[in-house]
């Protein structure tokens, strides 16, 4: 669950559920209601929950997706929302939705991504490697064969088994 905006502005946070609160690290909603819904959302990613708060009253249609929060003690949390506009009449009074905590998830992509880029890095620098001996052979190769004396080195594809 999360907050919405009823009976006032759709960016004045007026009503939470207790769901929401413990993903915020908040222990009531006095600490909260009241205050501008940046309050809770993390620097980088104001503009962008701006653009989706504008799009909800002009466009009046309920979104999906991932976001970012700041709790209370300052650190950052991710969560899924869907979220739409409450209407009285023709009037976008406010805005209701759930959000669904996916921090942990978060958290483990970011480590996997950062794991792969890390073998992605070791496998580079392993080919390269790998390449470079393939040079050097190649070149006492020639030397060899230039001195007349037997290669003492197979060519690459004879060293592949599958071949």
């Amino acid at each position: 669950s999360v907050w919405t905006g009823l009976p006032c502005s759709p960016l004045i946070v007026n009503r939470l559920y207790k769901a929401w609160l413990d993903f915020h690290k908040y222990s009531s909603s006095e600490e909260i209601v009241g205050k501008h819904f940046s309050t809770t959302q993390v620097d980088q990613d104001l503009a962008s929950a701006q653009e989706i708060v504008e799009g909800l009253i002009n466009d009046r249609k309920s979104v999906s997706g991932e976001f970012s929060r700041r709790c209370k003690d300052g650190s950052i949390g991710y969560h899924q929302f869907t979220v739409g506009p409450v209407f009285k009449e023709d009037s976008v009074l406010g805005l209701d939705g759930f959000i669904i905590d996916i921090t942990e998830k978060k958290i483990t992509e970011e480590a996997l991504k950062e794991r792969t880029r890390e073998l992605e890095r070791f496998n580079k620098i392993m080919v390269n490697r790998e390449m470079r001996i393939i040079e050097m052979k190649t070149k006492i190769n020639e030397l060899y064969t230039e001195l007349g004396r037997e290669t003492p080195y197979p060519p690459i594809w004879e060293d592949d088994p599958d071949r």
